[in-house]
């Protein structure tokens, strides 16, 4: 019923994935890289999008629908992503 978009970034030398450095680059996982950071994040919590009843029959906040989600995530991408991954580009060169 409810999402949130992690992003993850691991160094060429991967000195900054803590759990499995050496793993194939699509099994790395975002929990085991150190510099992460939370798509969306808000004042003194996280961004959390929530689209319908949890499995247990509850909702989580107040439910959008998946097009004005995806519309949200689309926008978040471009004003918060591409500069987030261009500086740790440019700092590991």
């Amino acid at each position: 019923g409810s999402f949130c978009v992690n992003l993850g970034y691991a160094d060429p030398q991967r000195s900054n994935v803590s759990y499995e450095p050496d793993a194939e680059v699509r099994r790395l996982r975002v929990g085991a890289t150190r510099d992460r950071r939370r798509l969306g994040r808000l004042d003194g919590g996280d961004r959390w999008f929530s689209f319908g009843k949890t499995s247990y029959d509850l909702y989580l906040g107040d439910p959008e629908p998946v097009h004005e989600i995806a519309d949200t995530c689309v926008k978040l991408f471009l004003s918060e992503v591409e500069s987030w991954w261009q500086n740790k580009q440019e700092n590991h060169q």
